[in-house]
């Protein structure tokens, strides 16, 4: 008899960051469609808003005790634009503040990302 083989469970990185891609994409595209805002502007919003719900979800899971949200996937949220909408989930739910491992990540970031919006705002755009 053969041995069954089991499909393994899709890590919570694979998932949540599929999650996020998918929700800022369609999002994008819907919002662009139906408002008037370039594709960058819609971007934006929708990743900010991203960030700051998985922030806060990953506080509901933590108080709960569940399977987390990995700070890998927290971080990348961040890094595809998603600083500021996650840094106010992080100072609203109060939640990865006083790690300063994650907090020295984050903040780097959010300097890399204000560096290169005054680059594009002020030498390219």
């Amino acid at each position: 008899m053969a041995r069954r083989r089991y499909k393994k469970p899709l890590s919570p990185v694979k998932f949540y960051t599929t999650a996020a891609v998918f929700l800022a994409a369609t999002g994008t595209f819907l919002l662009h469609e139906k408002y008037t805002f370039s594709y960058l502007e819609t971007w934006l919003i929708m990743v900010n808003s991203i960030a700051f719900f998985f922030f806060v979800f990953d506080k509901l899971l933590a108080i709960y005790k569940w399977r987390r949200i990995p700070e890998d996937v927290l971080c990348g949220i961040a890094l595809a634009g998603g600083s500021v909408g996650g840094l106010v989930g992080m100072l609203l739910a109060w939640h990865k503040i006083k790690k300063p491992v994650f907090m020295r990540v984050y903040l780097m970031i959010i300097v890399v990302q204000a560096i290169g919006g005054c680059i594009w705002y002020f030498a390219i755009r």
